[in-house]
């Protein structure tokens, strides 16, 4: 499973503000989709196993590397 990051790194990563992640990741969350943890005063999202497998069952996930430009958690 993906080490997660924060909010902070996805936003720079995506080239959107921080509060546009928050936005996404509050509904990829509610869909059991991602799972966040506070680090201090940061947070980390993590994709969950639900997330995971389906991933890996529409051909984005698999023994190959991750594309970096179709995966930021």
């Amino acid at each position: 499973m993906s080490a997660g990051a924060s909010t902070t790194a996805i936003a720079a990563r995506l080239g959107v503000t921080p509060a546009a992640i928050s936005q996404h990741v509050k509904i990829l969350r509610e869909a059991n989709l991602v799972t966040t943890t506070r680090l201090g005063t940061a947070v980390r999202h993590t994709r969950t196993p639900l997330a995971e497998h389906f991933l890996r069952e529409n051909g984005w996930l698999g023994g190959e590397q991750p594309d970096p430009e179709r995966s930021v958690i």
